[in-house]
């Protein structure tokens, strides 16, 4: 075991490993405790054992890991640098797993388990084929989100950033005031976006479902006011779609000002099937 006792204060970082050239091997037990930020840097971590995240951020690198991750309530495991390749093993997130630069894989050999929040506020997050997580809540404000498997949340909030991959995320609730849902290249487009509950689109932002993306809204969604638009593109990689559902009220509360016009669909490539009820109210066009 392995005890890291953390910063002297909160807002304070310590290093382990800090250089591309040099490995740290867990076999055991790392216990991060206490206050503050622990960072491998450009250091390369290998965890064949146990990490537990009990206090503060661990903050890792490049590396890869078939071991385990406990991630506790109030913590936050981040990826800020190189390419962490999780190939097995499991994946425990209470508190918060962020990427904030780099790549992190997580492959289909990985159990993920907990209702803790993913955060993608940079760099790129991929899960493949066969994998299932399970967040509390899933943000991206920054950076791809690329899912090749199942993502299940109470919560997407969409601030910027793209939502892509050919996988499926199920929220109960959206907000989204910005960002790309729908990601172009080979293998990367379509996917499927389903919302259960409520839905809250900011009319003052622009919003993308592009590149064959489906995006289904099964609550009832308001579009708030604003002279910004909602964009279904397919962008030459099949027809985006928005789907309003049956028994889903669509609000469109129009635009700012009265000479205004804003967009919902736009493209030649882009469908909205209303099974629902779309109510456009307000001013504008």
């Amino acid at each position: 075991t392995f005890a890291d006792a953390g910063t002297a204060a909160a807002n304070q970082t310590r290093y382990i490993g800090y250089y591309g050239d040099g490995t740290v091997n867990n076999a055991g037990t790392y216990n991060r405790n206490g206050v503050g930020t622990t960072s491998f840097n450009g250091g390369r971590l290998v965890n064949t054992g146990t990490v537990n995240v009990n206090g503060g951020t661990l903050d890792l690198g490049p590396g890869t890991s078939n071991g385990i991750f406990n991630v506790a309530s109030g913590t936050t495991l981040q990826f800020s640098s190189g390419t962490f390749d999780l190939t097995g093993g499991t994946l425990s997130n209470l508190g918060t797993l962020r990427v904030s630069s780099g790549t992190v894989n997580i492959n289909a050999g990985v159990t993920y388990n907990g209702s803790g929040a993913i955060a993608v506020t940079g760099g790129l997050l991929n899960s493949a084929l066969g994998t299932t997580l399970t967040p509390g809540s899933l943000t991206i404000s920054g950076g791809t989100a690329r899912f090749t498997g199942a993502v299940n949340t109470s919560q997407l909030d969409m601030t910027g950033g793209t939502l892509g991959g050919p996988g499926t995320v199920t929220a109960g609730t959206l907000n989204w005031s910005g960002g790309t849902m729908g990601e172009s290249g080979a293998g990367n487009n379509g996917g499927t976006t389903t919302i259960t509950g409520a839905s809250t689109i900011d009319g003052t932002d622009a919003n993308y479902v592009y590149y064959g993306r489906t995006l289904n809204l099964n609550g009832n969604t308001s579009w708030t006011q604003g002279s910004q638009h909602i964009y279904v593109y397919g962008g030459g990689q099949g027809t985006s779609t928005l789907n309003i559902g049956s028994g889903t009220t669509f609000t469109d509360a129009g635009t700012s000002a009265a000479n205004q016009t804003r967009y919902i669909g736009y493209y030649g490539d882009g469908t909205v099937n209303n099974a629902g009820t779309y109510n456009r109210n307000g001013i504008g066009t």
